[in-house]
């Protein structure tokens, strides 16, 4: 493309972005400076990660799977467990109004264990996924996933749930507890396709799967 064709391009598309000439600039470079979530190239929803925090599409026998990938950014992924068991979100209604509008499920992980000691209640779905020390993950690396968080891996749940039966894994099939409060007896839970509901934080027909960051 010629100077003058790009030229005429962005102008374009700064006219039906409604900016005027003189906001052009300021704009375009606003933009440049914004974090790119692009994909990483090299790791894919659905790949196995191993306890030394590698990966790959097809299994080697000789290393520990500590998860599946289930998101991926350009500098992180989010790996979702091979375990998952039914539980509570609390079944003493502990409130925590904080993680209403948090989308960092480590973050409100945090806060609702906090918030539990501090009032000695219980958090059973968020307790479970801190204390989580199986295949490779340590206590404390593994947190319950936001509501947003819980979205994103809905999206990839055919290649997460592909991964998951060839290790003779439960697949992702349920309703999962998140991180994220919706009122003061209720907590978010999404399918496993991502349809969302608002249940009592006491039932128990929830089930909860740990997740964690991967650092790439």
């Amino acid at each position: 493309m010629e100077k003058l064709e790009k030229f005429e391009f962005v102008f374009r598309y700064a006219q039906r972005l409604g900016l005027k000439p003189q906001e052009m600039g300021e704009y375009f470079l606003s933009k440049a400076k914004e974090p790119s979530f692009v994909p990483n190239p090299l790791v894919n929803v659905g790949q196995f990660c191993y306890d030394d925090k590698t990966f790959s599409t097809d299994l080697i026998e000789q290393k520990t799977v500590s998860g599946i990938v289930s998101y991926v950014e350009r500098k992180r992924a989010l790996i979702v467990g091979l375990r998952s068991i039914e539980l509570p979100w609390s079944s003493d209604f502990l409130q925590v109004c904080e993680t209403r509008n948090l989308t960092d499920g480590k973050e409100a992980t945090r806060l609702i264990l906090e918030k539990a000691a501090e009032k000695n209640l219980k958090a059973e779905a968020a307790q479970w996924c801190f204390d989580f020390n199986q295949d490779g993950v340590q206590k404390g690396e593994a947190f319950l996933a936001s509501l947003q968080e819980l979205r994103k891996i809905s999206h990839g749940i055919i290649k997460i749930n592909g991964a998951l039966v060839a290790l003779n894994a439960s697949p992702m099939s349920y309703w999962y507890w998140s991180s994220t409060e919706s009122t003061d007896d209720r907590a978010c839970s999404l399918s496993a396709t991502g349809v969302l509901t608002n249940d009592r934080k006491n039932q128990m027909f929830h089930f909860v799967r740990p997740v964690y960051w991967v650092e790439l």
